[in-house]
């Protein structure tokens, strides 16, 4: 029986199946002579959703016309390694303890990185926001976290005290 004019059906469909069997697939059939259009409708019917789109069948039938045949990924370059290491972030905070009005710009220039690891460290990693063109870190220690809750407690007996005429005497600010 001929896998180009039979009307081959598979009857039990894979949904769990692997890409390199998907290609397999394909290389077999097609050397066995059969179209890519036909090679991809077999696929459907047999891997359902898990199957490859039929451009993909038809970019992996190009490529075994083109002499390839192995049907396994080609080993590629990993993920850059990232130059924001442990060391260089406890560099970079340094670097602002040192000199708070220091740019991102400046960071990434010193350290050679771009632009967007830079800031990534810096108020990411480091947790460290521009205040009046100075470094500040952002999280309060415990020591200003009691003063603002005694603040915060003063205000409160204050109104409870002189009521909303207290209120209107308040002046607000950002952190600069």
């Amino acid at each position: 029986m001929s896998l180009r004019n039979s009307s081959y059906n598979m009857t039990a469909p894979m949904s769990n199946c692997t890409v390199e069997e998907q290609r397999g697939f394909i290389r077999f059939l097609w050397s066995g002579g059969v179209k890519p259009s036909e090679i991809y409708k077999r696929m459907k019917v047999q891997y359902g959703d898990s199957c490859l789109s039929q451009g993909r069948v038809c970019e992996w039938v190009e490529r075994f016309q083109n002499g390839r045949q192995n049907i396994s990924d080609e080993h590629r370059r990993g993920r850059p390694v990232s130059v924001a290491t442990e060391t260089v972030k406890q560099q970079i905070e340094q670097r602002i303890r040192d000199y708070r009005r220091v740019t991102i710009e400046e960071i990434a220039v010193e350290f050679n990185m771009s632009h967007g690891t830079a800031y990534n460290v810096v108020y990411n990693d480091l947790g460290y926001r521009k205040v009046c063109s100075r470094w500040v870190p952002r999280q309060l220690s415990d020591d200003h976290k009691r003063a603002r809750q005694t603040i915060c407690q003063e205000h409160l007996d204050r109104h409870a005290r002189e009521g909303d005429a207290f209120l209107h005497r308040i002046v607000t600010g950002d952190e600069s």
